[in-house]
């Protein structure tokens, strides 16, 4: 689809030519008159307020319209594709609505006009932040500002369970580390729950945090009994030692 226009596209009240896919209409005879009425400003956001620990979002600026219409969260063309707040107040000036929930991350926030469109970006992005709340382990939770330590074994797979805020709506659009280590994200609930099956802490690095447990020196012992009672070689087993899992 390919659009020419003889006119300026702001002209008051003039005709413009239309030529469409030029394959099929090559000549200037095959027009489409377009006319223009009136001219159009276009609805411009100077700022918004989104204070944290709130749901509601108050965004200003000009030519908003008197009709209410579409306040979207995101940067994607299509208005479906991107968050919406749900409006409660809609003036020329001022529209006020409810967030909903998001994940993490900073997001472009334009309001949808009807028989406008878009208005312009709001100047800053809207940031939606992770706030833990709640772990769980084995059934055993520990809430924020309580003091607790949840215990696993070193093998891993076992299922821990974060609860907070914007914590992500997929899981392959997320990242979870339990001591530096991946843990597999098996499920995510609308930002306020995910759950992940703990990795496997392998030996070398558990001797390397808790030398006073594991010392260096016990390690070689076993790995003399292990070529004792093998037939193997000292260093083969050394090395196995402190590569494989607990």
């Amino acid at each position: 689809l390919s659009l020419k226009l003889e006119l300026a596209i702001y002209a008051d009240a003039s005709v413009a030519t239309t030529y469409i896919n030029d394959a099929i209409f090559e000549s200037p005879s095959s027009t489409v008159p377009w006319t223009f009425d009136t001219l159009v400003s276009a609805p411009m956001i100077t700022n918004f307020s989104a204070p944290v620990g709130s749901d509601a979002m108050t965004i200003t600026g000009s030519n908003f319209g008197s009709e209410v219409g579409l306040v979207s969260i995101g940067d994607d063309a299509a208005v479906p594709f991107n968050f919406q707040c749900e409006p409660t107040s809609w003036t020329e000036t001022l529209v006020e609505c409810t967030r909903p929930k998001l994940p993490a991350g900073g997001y472009v926030l334009r309001l949808w006009i009807p028989g406008v469109g878009w208005s312009s970006a709001a100047p800053d992005l809207l940031w939606a932040y992770t706030t833990l709340e709640q772990v769980e382990v084995n059934g055993d939770t520990i809430s924020a500002g309580t003091a607790g330590v949840l215990e696993t074994g070193f093998g891993g797979q076992v299922q821990l369970t974060l609860r907070g805020k914007g914590l992500g709506v997929e899981p392959r659009n997320m990242e979870i580390a339990v001591c530096g280590e991946p843990c597999q994200i098996i499920e995510a609930v609308n930002t306020t729950e995910a759950v992940c099956i703990t990795p496997v802490r392998r030996s070398t690095i558990i001797a390397e945090e808790f030398p006073a447990v594991y010392p260096v020196g016990s390690l070689a012992d076993h790995a003399v009994r292990f070529y004792t009672d093998r037939g193997m070689s000292e260093n083969f087993l050394a090395q196995e030692a402190f590569t494989s899992s607990v």
